[in-house]
């Protein structure tokens, strides 16, 4: 009888971008409360992570991930070996929820996003315990 390890250690990534000049004090992402969300590999699995943005015009905010597959904001946690675990992602604090898309925010000078990452598969003997990652960038562009 052989036993699997299922329980894998999936991180994301985030990293916040901002076509913000120093001299342009005015606009700018004031906050991300976590860098990197840790996933465990379970079915239904979430983690989040907030970012505030701050604009002394109207803005707007372009949410991307590297493994993304459609604007609804499924993706995939991929290891070094190809191997994939399929996740939803879904952000708020927006008027819409779409992934590579100028979104505009409910607060046009001060918003708080918060983007949520869900595991949507159930664990299994096929999926190798390991690091599974996915990348997040933010743009915000006024």
């Amino acid at each position: 009888m052989r036993k699997y390890l299922c329980c894998s250690l999936i991180a994301l990534a985030c990293l916040s971008t901002s076509n913000v000049a120093v001299a342009n004090k005015g606009c700018g992402i004031t906050r991300v409360s976590l860098n990197n969300l840790n996933l465990r590999y379970q079915s239904d699995n979430m983690a989040a992570t907030s970012i505030e943005v701050e604009c002394n015009r109207q803005f707007n905010i372009v949410f991307k991930a590297r493994n993304l597959l459609n604007k609804n904001g499924d993706s995939n946690l991929i290891n070094a070996n190809g191997k994939k675990i399929s996740t939803s992602m879904n952000i708020s604090g927006a008027t819409k929820s779409e992934w590579n898309t100028p979104l505009t925010p409910l607060d046009p000078y001060k918003q708080k996003f918060v983007v949520r990452v869900v595991v949507n598969e159930r664990p299994n003997y096929i999926i190798p315990a390991g690091e599974y990652r996915d990348q997040l960038s933010v743009d915000v562009q006024f």
